[in-house]
């Protein structure tokens, strides 16, 4: 909020000696919003401005020692063929701009805000991985056509453990919405799947995907741009005919080093729709928490562009 209001310091000015004149700035211009919101009274305004003068005036004598300019580091490195990577959080669909609008978060979540943060050469771009679950959840207010409510929900949510890990809050189950992930693979040009968590798809006794919407009766070709609209939209399912294989620890790491071809039929098949699908990838499988429950799958190499060095997002 700061940021877009232009009342933050950035990093580069905490290190100078201007740093308390700007702190002392900004917390005038915020003294009414903070004796409104009752953050402090009127009467300890001033005490409160010392405190916190005092406090993060000390920042950047701390942190001096590690603020530069990222633009040219991120670019001589790319420039002298270093790998550079960069990972987003949040999913395309809480993009501000490209999202379920409201129902988002205030940034750019899609691949592209990696430049946008970073600056770096978007030439430089040769693998952008989209981390997705086998299934769809959502956090908080906001249309989810695919989502789960009865004893099947609950059933993966649990084997899932799909809990907030602060607050314990339930996240939102839904059947895997190969529509709304082919919008994400488009928008972030993704060229290659991280597929999470496919072990808990085998605690179902049947499986399925969205492969499309209709709305008001209407078959949609093209992802909903209004959330009122996809709020309206009725999945169009494909069943999964072969049901997901139900593998120990054990079991699913005896299949590191293994090719697609060799992994049981089920958990292949389910893949390959995916595959089809998106037209990307399927290139890491996760079926754990743990750095130890990953699987690599057959990594296409990347496609150079005339330039040194790559970026992944």
């Amino acid at each position: 909020m700061g940021k877009m209001e232009r009342t933050n310091i950035r990093m580069g000015e905490l290190v100078k000696d201007s740093a308390k004149k700007d702190i002392t700035d900004i917390l005038k211009k915020k003294k009414k919003e903070f004796i409104t919101k009752g953050i402090v009274t009127e009467k300890e305004f001033d005490k409160f401005c010392a405190l916190a003068l005092a406090k993060y005036a000390t920042y950047g004598k701390k942190l001096k020692q590690y603020i530069e300019d990222t633009v040219y580091i991120v670019n001589d490195a790319l420039r002298s063929g270093k790998n550079v990577l960069f990972e987003g959080a949040q999913g395309v669909m809480l993009d501000i701009d490209f999202g379920t609008y409201p129902f988002v978060t205030s940034s750019n979540t899609i691949a592209q805000g990696a430049l946008t943060g970073s600056g770096a050469n978007p030439f430089y771009i040769k693998r952008v991985i989209g981390v997705s679950k086998a299934y769809t959840t959502r956090v908080g207010e906001g249309p989810f056509p695919t989502e789960m409510k009865g004893k099947n929900g609950d059933i993966l949510r649990n084997a899932g453990n799909e809990f907030g890990a602060t607050t314990g809050r339930p996240r939102r189950i839904g059947y895997l919405d190969l529509f709304a992930l082919k919008y994400a693979v488009d928008i972030s040009s993704i060229t290659e799947i991280a597929l999470t968590k496919i072990d808990v798809l085998s605690t179902l006794n049947k499986v399925k995907v969205a492969t499309g919407y209709k709305i008001d009766g209407k078959t949609v070709k093209t992802f909903p741009a209004s959330a009122k609209d996809l709020a309206n939209a009725v999945p169009i399912y494909k069943i999964v005919t072969t049901p997901i294989e139900a593998l120990s620890k054990k079991e699913w790491r005896a299949l590191k080093g293994k090719t697609k071809k060799e992994l049981p039929v089920g958990i292949k098949n389910y893949i390959k729709l995916i595959e089809k699908f998106l037209a990307v990838p399927v290139t890491i499988l996760s079926f754990g928490p743990g750095r130890e429950d990953t699987i690599t799958c057959q990594l296409p190499r990347p496609k150079g562009r005339g330039l040194r060095g790559q970026a992944s997002s």
